[in-house]
């Protein structure tokens, strides 16, 4: 049987914070999931940067991170942090009872250049990305 469910690609509405990257407004527009080598507009987040997004209203599923470079071409590390409020977003696991219990939302993933991953699979509003 076929299933009727459909994956359905949206972007954030806006950025709450950033900090320790540039040109973060980038990543709100209709992008190619696909990394390419080429000379396109993108955002670069520094070691110990992040930008926190909201999608505007409660979601179900995960993010599509592509990455076009990274330092030296080599793989890099990214966390991403899915929260339901921004409080939540910002949160650290193990401090002030927050948990990956009942659904991983703090994940730290390693992201080679030229690739394209999806991350997470939970209930969200807002996601904390940082370098």
């Amino acid at each position: 049987m076929k299933s009727a469910l459909v994956r359905e690609y949206i972007n954030a509405v806006k950025i709450i914070d950033f900090s320790g990257c540039d040109s973060p407004e980038v990543l709100l527009k209709n992008n190619h999931n696909q990394a390419v080598i080429s000379k396109l507009p993108g955002c670069v987040i520094g070691k110990g940067g992040y930008i926190l997004f909201d999608f505007g209203r409660e979601l179900h599923g995960g993010i599509n991170l592509t990455v076009h470079h990274t330092k030296n071409d080599e793989n890099g590390l990214v966390r991403v942090v899915f929260g339901e409020s921004v409080s939540e977003a910002l949160s650290t696991i193990g401090l002030k009872n927050a948990t990956n219990n009942h659904s991983l939302r703090d994940i730290t993933v390693e992201v080679p250049f030229l690739s394209s991953s999806d991350i997470g699979k939970t209930g969200f509003r807002f996601v904390k990305i940082e370098a």
